[in-house]
């Protein structure tokens, strides 16, 4: 019984770390049916290796290879950002799991009947539910992970929980030796309050560092789209002056061609034709796609590859509200067009886009 309670605390811990990923990271999945099979399997081997392992000899070293190899299987991210995350997120998960787990003892304590076998699950259940909590609200609102914010905010909640989990561990200790049982209800119910006050206000600070790591990328969103804007803008100066030159001289290539035609030079006036022609093409003419942030950078690109010679086509529509983000829709579409441009620029025939 002992040992199927301990293989659902593990995994009740383990989809709690999941989901802390899954929540906070916004990292690129690759997890399939058959691998949460084999991830469930592992989970269950290293429950019942760690729960025979009185003396903790390779218990440790246990959790953390299962750790890392449930995240190689979930996410398609870089090793070195799994190992990082397969360290924190669990040191962090077990904090917050040793606060819970205080409070559970102090909540049953109050009961006239013990069952001290189930407390770890509850305390897990608990944290469970806490992180799920406060990922659905920061999902809600945002949409970065835990790979934007920067590392001094991270280090900085690191620190804050290290830090309320001694206190609470210690408070909890003295409290346990000094109190007398008549007083013990009363404390109890305080400490719980306090304990309660703590996961509150860390729920909080989750939220405000992410929002401030947010705002500080919608800023750097709002100059790389601004500059954008102000580039195609340019741009769209300079074609203004190049199309008001042209107009001017519409009146000659008229004239021009009318004498052509009068001298019946019709060969020339085909030639002559064809010029004015492609200098229309290059004039060009405006992209419209819906989004425009997209638009402005797909415009510049644009006229860029008529100016280089580039042929380039253009279709399809991006809906204004788009779930992509500003920044990441700008450096994708600049990304690609400019790399593709400057391929076919390389090109000495066929260059299209």
């Amino acid at each position: 019984m002992n040992l199927f309670i301990a293989i659902l605390t593990d995994f009740s811990h383990f989809i709690k770390i999941i989901m802390a990923m899954n929540l906070f990271g916004n990292f690129e999945e690759r997890i399939n049916k058959y691998k949460i099979i084999l991830i469930a399997t592992i989970i269950a081997l290293a429950s019942g290796i760690i729960y025979f392992d009185e003396k903790m000899k390779i218990g440790s070293i246990v959790y953390f290879i299962t750790t890392y190899a449930v995240f190689r299987m979930w996410y398609a991210e870089k090793r070195k950002l799994l190992l990082l995350f397969s360290i924190w997120i669990p040191f962090m998960m077990s904090m917050i799991d040793t606060m819970f787990l205080i409070l559970v003892k102090l909540f049953l304590g109050l009961l006239p009947f013990g069952i001290k076998s189930f407390e770890e699950l509850m305390a897990s259940v608990l944290s469970l539910m806490f992180i799920y909590t406060v990922g659905y609200i920061y999902r809600k609102h945002y949409q970065y992970g835990l790979k934007k914010i920067e590392y001094k905010n991270l280090v900085l909640l690191t620190v804050l929980i290290v830090v309320n989990s001694i206190v609470v561990m210690t408070v909890a200790k003295v409290a346990t030796i000094e109190l007398s049982e008549k007083h013990k209800l009363v404390f109890s119910g305080a400490f719980i309050a306090v304990i309660v006050g703590i996961f509150i206000q860390l729920g909080a600070v989750i939220l405000l560092k992410v929002s401030k790591n947010v705002s500080q990328e919608r800023e750097l969103e709002t100059k790389m789209y601004l500059k954008e804007q102000q580039n195609y803008y340019e741009y769209l100066e300079e074609r203004e002056k190049n199309t008001k030159k042209f107009r001017h001289d519409v009146r000659n290539h008229l004239e021009l061609l009318t004498k052509l035609i009068n001298s019946k030079q019709y060969e020339e006036v085909n030639d002559y034709l064809e010029k004015i022609n492609i200098k229309i093409d290059e004039l060009g003419n405006a992209v419209s796609i819906g989004n425009g942030i997209a638009e402005a950078i797909v415009n510049k690109y644009y006229y860029q590859a008529i100016d280089s010679g580039v042929k380039m086509k253009v279709s399809g529509v991006l809906p204004t509200e788009c779930r992509i983000d500003a920044y990441d829709l700008c450096t994708i579409f600049s990304n690609v067009l400019a790399m593709q441009l400057k391929l076919q620029v390389s090109q000495k025939r066929n260059r299209f886009i």
